[in-house]
């Protein structure tokens, strides 16, 4: 071989190499599924499509997954694989616009509902990120936020909002308007310390995250006191700033246990099942996780906050084709 058709040939391997990693950096990684072990990956840190800054919150419709992106005061919305769809909002706040937002549900239509905290109120849109619609304002009031954290849903399209400054959790018809609230600053039943999600179950009973209490309290739609679950430690049903909340259909529990670096899954009156994950960076590991959902599926969302990314689990493991992304980087190019 001449020198000079080596050159030409190392030059273009040199063009090819990184076409390659370029195009592997923007695909989702996807692994074979082998019980509570990630299904599929993605996100980084930055500004960019797919890419987050302060990621709180996670939630999959089946068809889509929303992320609300804290620090870039923007909505991303994605395929359920992962995919890159597209992104809404900008820092401000106009009708559209975000200050920071943290959480998100979705109702029977598709409709998607974000706490724009530090413009204190709610905002609703429709699933391809249309405004419809927002209520709320600064103050102590009714329908009024100081720290708007959590949001959930229930059968009848109510929202659930709490409060992590009011320390109360407060419930809206689909349309903004007031039903009742309630909670304290305190650690007896139905009070908290620092509120975090919040979710409902098949019956519309309400879980809600009481972050520095460590523990889980479940409250009827109207409120009651049911019953509560956890205290602090590194145990099994013991947590370290629990954060996020989802019930999958069979309203099977799943927590953020965020300073312990895992999720852990329970029955709906607070018996531990399963855990899994540890802190760190790895394919298995989380930094600070916060957000999670379940879709409709079984799969597991969960947002991944100190790693800047989302992680899907499924339940069991399956057999499967699927291999990583190397495999399908090199399929496509």
């Amino acid at each position: 071989m001449n020198r000079l058709f080596r050159s030409s040939t190392t030059s273009m391997v040199s063009l090819i190499v990184g076409i390659f990693v370029s195009i592997i950096a923007t695909i989702p990684i996807l692994w074979a599924q082998d019980g509570y072990t990630p299904v599929v990956m993605w996100g980084s840190e930055g500004e960019g499509d797919g890419q987050f800054s302060g990621l709180n919150d996670v939630i999959s419709t089946g068809q889509y997954a929303y992320v609300p992106d804290y620090e870039n005061h923007r909505v991303q919305m994605f395929a359920a694989n992962g995919e890159f769809i597209k992104t809404w909002g900008s820092s401000g706040e106009a009708q559209g616009q975000l200050n920071k937002p943290h959480s998100m549900t979705y109702d029977s239509h598709g409709n998607v509902y974000v706490t724009d905290m530090n413009n204190h109120r709610i905002q609703k849109f429709d699933s391809q990120g249309n405004f419809i619609s927002m209520w709320g304002s600064e103050g102590e009031g009714d329908g009024q936020f100081l720290h708007p954290h959590g949001i959930g849903i229930d059968s009848k399209d109510n929202l659930y909002v709490t409060d992590a400054e009011l320390l109360n959790v407060q419930k809206f018809d689909s349309n903004g308007n007031f039903i009742t609230k309630w909670g304290s600053e305190g650690e007896a039943d139905g009070q908290f310390a620092w509120l975090e999600s919040v979710d409902t179950d098949s019956r519309d009973n309400v879980y809600v995250v009481d972050m520095d209490n460590e523990r889980v309290q479940k409250f009827t739609s109207d409120g009651q006191f049911i019953s509560k679950w956890g205290t602090g430690g590194e145990a099994n049903g013991q947590f370290r700033k629990p954060a996020g909340i989802a019930i999958d259909a069979s309203d099977n529990v799943y927590i953020t246990d965020q300073n312990n670096g895992r999720v852990q899954m329970f029955t709906s009156d607070g018996q531990f099942i399963a855990a899994w994950g540890t802190t760190g960076d790895g394919r298995d590991q989380f930094s600070q996780p916060e957000g999670i959902d379940v879709d409709d599926s079984g799969q597991i969302y969960v947002a991944d906050t100190g790693n800047n990314r989302v992680k899907v689990f499924a339940a069991a493991a399956v057999p499967t084709n699927t291999t990583s992304a190397l495999t399908i980087a090199a399929t496509d190019t």
